[in-house]
């Protein structure tokens, strides 16, 4: 969550684009982990996800994940 409050444009729909294996570098993380994390975010509203593009949909409820920390 932090990573994508970081990165994508602080405008409101601000658009990331990477893809998954990339944001997975960014991060430290794998690109399943990555893209399970994103899965379950775009379930829930939070944001968009579509072939190398990312949009916030809402990052209050991001920032919520960032400050509750990794689970």
């Amino acid at each position: 969550a932090a990573a994508l409050l970081r990165l994508c444009p602080r405008a409101p729909g601000g658009e990331l684009r990477h893809t998954r294996q990339e944001l997975a570098e960014l991060v430290g993380s794998t690109q399943s982990t990555v893209s399970r994390a994103l899965a379950t975010w775009e379930k829930a509203g939070l944001i968009r996800a579509g072939r190398q593009r990312l949009s916030l949909v809402n990052p209050e409820a991001l920032r919520q994940i960032e400050r509750q920390g990794p689970a």
